[in-house]
């Protein structure tokens, strides 16, 4: 690769415009299936199309609408234009974060966002053994933006979206979002949708998980150039059902990276083919098409985006792509928008990123061209390191002391063992493997570190069900969850310790959390002047709820037979890792 390439600017602003664009088209087209082909793809002859409710969702719009394939995005381009002539920092990102995001978030996402509440900051929110969906899709649906304002710098839109992508999740998780960032990078020169493919695993870490993915799903389209069904029935195989219990979803990452290949490559750089791909190989469809569609338009421009897409309400008389409208939806305090200004928003920050690099603008009349410097890499700002030193946790650590929980003649439990049939009927997030049989876990697992290390195992969840659990509306109805211990003869007790579980998206938090003694007569009260370290978010807000949070609760020594953690469980269940007990 030459050391500098050149672009004329007005393409480069052209196509920014039309990637945008195609990731609006194909996030919208493809949320109407989301999720919807997992174990078998869209049935033969069946052709995709708009489903109305999402056409709904257009008309209230009149234009293109936000969700959480975009607006991230979005958010992202604020912190770069706040940012000025430097690069964003986490500390931005984050703040952004906590500001814009107050719903429309799941997985991996929800959960650095909890831990941001709580005082984390990136890349220790997305660290395995702290975010415990780390290797879920998140960061590759929410980063296409530091490849488009990096044209033709593939190491630097390596460098950065491994950067950016470290808000939420770590390791393999987030080696499909290098792949996408330097496709992307490398769109502005390169059109053919193999070379591509091939470009960015240059870009991956050696050895990794996804260059042997991308290279299998590149094996499957040679052997079957038109049996896309074949190849997506070894894709299923190999990476949902063959995937290891403790990161099997139809979230993770790999398998979602190996969905988006393999629709790029069957959809040859072809617009509505790569989209229809997308939709027909299925699971979370809406990011995949939103990112595959936002790449080709990058390679066709605008043009190659067929007419009906860009207007799919023929009553109305659009005279732009999508009314040339962004309404904001899903995400507080952020304006809605005219597309063409985002794109140029957009365009304006890569250039100043090809500027920052050492790249310059050359004028030849009225025409400008781009001059990037193409081997030139991302150095990410300096800014404090994160540690637990730097949240409310400070001091937590491993607790000192005799566990007086393994001296408990039993449980204090609302419910022994996981209750199978509650979580049947939820949407779960979180793989079966992280969580425990029965409530014994709380126990056998404690004490543990407050934030374990990049290696450590992850801690097990245990999910105790109320009466009709796994309902979201009974937070309402007062019924409460506990877990503690019972002796048969009084222990002294001044200090617990309580780890949250991994929460799911509905519930599996506390709403009003205390600490009850049981006294000498048997009755059950709450222990006097507790102080609880960090504070615990109060209440059903569930963002300001974080996964694996260890909490230290104090109170005058006080002789019981009994203690337990109580309080209204969000969703119909109380997750729980640890409940350990301490004398003062």
């Amino acid at each position: 690769m030459p050391t500098e390439l050149r672009l004329p600017l007005a393409e480069y602003r052209r196509k920014v415009y039309a990637s945008w664009i195609g990731q609006c088209v194909g996030n919208m087209f493809g949320l109407g299936y989301e999720n919807v082909y997992l174990d078998e793809p869209m049935p033969e002859g069946e052709t995709p199309a708009w489903k109305d409710w999402v056409l709904d969702l257009v008309r209230q719009a009149d234009g293109a609408f936000s969700d959480d394939d975009t607006d991230i995005e979005y958010l992202y381009l604020l912190a770069m234009e706040e940012s000025g002539e430097r690069e964003v920092t986490y500390e931005e990102l984050a703040r952004r974060w906590m500001h814009h995001v107050r719903s429309h978030v799941w997985v991996a996402n929800r959960a650095a966002l909890g831990l941001m509440h709580h005082g984390l900051r990136p890349p220790l929110t997305g660290r395995r053994g702290v975010n415990p969906h780390g290797f879920q899709i998140d960061p590759q649906l929410v980063n296409e933006i530091w490849g488009v304002t990096a044209p033709g710098m593939a190491r630097y839109a390596a460098d950065k979206s491994a950067w950016a992508a470290r808000v939420m999740a770590d390791g393999w998780g987030i080696e499909p979002t290098i792949h996408y960032g330097v496709m992307y990078a490398a769109a502005f020169f390169e059109r053919d949708v193999r070379r591509l493919v091939d470009l960015a695993c240059d870009c991956l870490p050696e050895g990794g998980r996804f260059a042997g993915t991308v290279a299998h799903m590149r094996r499957l389209h040679e052997d079957h150039p038109v049996d896309w069904r074949r190849a997506r029935r070894e894709l299923c195989e190999t990476y949902y059902h063959g995937e290891p219990a403790a990161t099997r979803t139809i979230w993770n990452a790999n398998l979602n990276g190996a969905c988006g290949v393999l629709a790029l490559l069957y959809g040859e750089g072809d617009f509505r083919r790569t989209l229809e791909m997308c939709c027909r190989i299925g699971f979370d469809v809406d990011n995949q098409a939103a990112t595959m569609c936002g790449l080709v338009a990058i390679v066709t421009g605008i043009e190659g985006i067929p007419a009906d897409l860009l207007n799919p309400l023929p009553d109305r008389a659009w005279s732009q792509p999508l009314n040339d409208r962004y309404h904001n939806r899903t995400r507080f305090d952020l304006p809605d928008a005219r597309l063409t200004d985002l794109a140029a928003r957009i365009a304006a920050q890569g250039e100043r990123v090809v500027l920052r690099a050492g790249g310059r603008v050359e004028r030849d009349g009225a025409a400008e061209t781009l001059v990037i410097p193409s081997r030139v890499g991302f150095h990410a700002p300096s800014e404090p390191a994160p540690s637990t030193e730097q949240t409310s946790s400070t001091g937590l650590g491993r607790a000192p002391g005799e566990n007086l929980a393994w001296s408990a003649a039993r449980i204090a439990s609302h419910a022994a063992v996981l209750d199978e049939g509650a979580l049947s009927r939820m949407i779960v997030f979180t793989p079966r493997a992280l969580l425990a049989d029965s409530v014994t876990v709380i126990r056998d697992q404690a004490p543990l570190p407050a934030w374990p290390g990049p290696d450590a195992d992850p801690p097990l969840s245990f999910y105790g069900f109320l009466p009709g659990g796994a309902d979201a509306s009974i937070h309402h109805g007062g019924i409460e969850a506990y877990y503690g211990y019972e002796w048969t003869a009084p222990v002294t007790i001044g200090r617990v310790l309580f780890r949250t579980g991994t929460l799911e998206e509905i519930g599996g938090w506390f709403i009003d959390p205390r600490v009850e003694m049981r006294d000498e007569a048997g009755a059950w009260r709450a222990v006097r002047d507790a102080q609880w370290r960090p504070g615990y978010p109060a209440g059903e807000e569930p963002l300001t709820k974080a996964p694996w949070v260890q909490y230290e609760i104090q109170f005058a020594p006080v002789a019981v037979s009994g203690i337990r953690m109580i309080g209204r469980a969000a969703g119909g269940f109380a997750s729980v890792a640890t409940v350990a007990v301490f004398r003062a």
